[in-house]
């Protein structure tokens, strides 16, 4: 069953189409990577998508079906930070420096969930240690920039789960870790996804990441969809010369 599909999605700005008329649908349970070249417009689509994309200068058309209702890409901004996550390539950014990781999740927690301080700290604990960090009392006190970056995604994992989140997006979320992290964090996204039944959107232009996670692959370039379909088929017979460019630099 598809869970999200995205119909006509249109992102421009004054001069020029960004994203030009993506049609792509998501089954629920599945890991879809999107992946394409730097400046491809495949975190654009997605953040169009989701109505993350609230500047002036861009418009934004097309619409979305989520577990079988149809939106308007910006109504869907109502189900960020609970049905739908987002974990950054930075994760850095997505916390505030001045307050500690469980003063944070606390607030996260009380305003999804609406739960008590204590309820709040409990649920965020517990979802730590799941995501195997593994002292999560020191964590939870620390400030995001005593943390590295594999434990700090590990964090926004956590939080992702505990608000219930039916589908994350994981943009470039391991470019800035070393390979060992890459790899311990790429198994916690394929335990979540099969454990839990989370939907992962895996965007990446690693295509040596995404071969080891993805149960399709989406290759989108200048803005357009140019080729879909199953991870085999897209590694082992893809039919675009930019697919098939993107291969050979990995010689995969």
């Amino acid at each position: 069953m598809n869970q999200f599909v995205i119909e006509d999605l249109i992102v421009k700005n004054a001069d020029r189409s960004l994203v030009d008329s993506v049609n792509l649908s998501v089954e629920k349970g599945e890991i879809l990577a999107i992946t394409g070249q730097s400046g491809s417009g495949k975190t654009l689509t997605f953040k169009g998508a989701t109505g993350l994309l609230t500047s002036e200068q861009l418009t934004v058309d097309g619409r979305v079906r989520w577990n079988g209702e149809y939106y308007s890409p910006s109504e869907m901004k109502a189900f960020l930070g609970k049905e739908i996550s987002y974990v950054m390539q930075n994760p850095m950014t997505a916390f505030n420096p001045v307050i500690t990781i469980g003063s944070h999740c606390r607030e996260t927690l009380r305003e999804h969930l609406k739960v008590s301080k204590k309820e709040a700290d409990k649920i965020a604990i517990d979802w730590f240690y799941k995501l195997n960090l593994k002292d999560a009392k020191r964590v939870y006190k620390s400030y995001c920039y005593e943390l590295s970056g594999g434990m700090l995604q590990r964090v926004m994992l956590a939080l992702a789960m505990a608000v219930g989140s039916k589908m994350i997006v994981a943009d470039e979320p391991t470019t800035a870790l070393d390979t060992i992290t890459q790899k311990k964090i790429l198994s916690e996204f394929i335990r979540i996804n099969k454990e839990y039944g989370v939907t992962i959107i895996f965007i990446s232009h690693d295509f040596g990441i995404i071969s080891q996670i993805a149960n399709h692959i989406a290759v989108i370039s200048e803005g357009t969809l140019i080729e879909y379909g199953s991870t085999e088929k897209i590694l082992t017979n893809p039919e675009k010369e930019l697919t098939i460019k993107m291969l050979k630099e990995l010689s995969i």
